[in-house]
């Protein structure tokens, strides 16, 4: 039998003709999906719309320090410290409020665009009640510390010289001295 004539001269097949749809449409009388290119623009808009939304969000939105330094630095700390009735009878009485102001008030900085806060309570002998230590403990309440953190804090003597603590994304650095009071720096990691 003679091959020679199915294939050219190189030795290979013609290419085949072209298929058609498995449909039996041809290829222009295909159904079209319009509803394709509309949900693609929309779902890219949306996509940039919240990416924008989460930048703006982060350039002016309080940071955890902001906040905690907001709620902490002056006499609202007591409610935040002391949730209950009392606190606000407390914070509210004449004199007694002046004591609270002027011991729970500017014991806080922040500092680093917002990235670290100081705290510095009062020596023993200007703040013989502890008042401003409210203001230390409220801002570890506000940066949500552990328990464990407030009593490391708590029982730190003179002798034991600076200390550090972290948790949760914070670095707490601290020494205390009863002429001096508590100084602390907490910030983010």
């Amino acid at each position: 039998m003679n091959h020679s004539s199915q294939f050219p001269q190189d030795g290979f097949a013609p290419p085949p003709p072209p298929l058609q749809p498995a449909s039996g449409w041809p290829s222009s009388n295909r159904p079209k999906r319009k509803w394709i290119k509309p949900a693609v623009i929309v779902a890219s808009a949306l996509l940039v719309a919240g990416a924008i939304t989460a930048f703006v969000l982060l350039l002016t939105g309080e940071t955890a320090i902001e906040k905690a330094y907001a709620a902490c630095d002056g006499p609202q700390a007591v409610d935040i410290v002391y949730p209950t009735e009392e606190a606000d009878t407390l914070a509210a009485d004449g004199l007694l409020a002046e004591l609270v102001e002027d011991e729970l008030s500017n014991r806080l900085t922040v500092q680093d665009n917002g990235k670290s806060l100081t705290i510095q309570t009062l020596a023993n002998e200007d703040d013989p009640l502890g008042l401003s230590v409210i203001a230390l403990e409220c801002a570890l309440v506000s940066l949500q510390a552990p328990d464990w953190v407030a009593d490391s804090v708590m029982s730190t003597r003179a002798l034991d010289g600076r200390r550090d603590l972290d948790w949760d994304g914070y670095i707490a650095e601290f020494a205390y001295h009863p002429d001096d009071g508590l100084n602390m720096l907490i910030r983010v990691e």
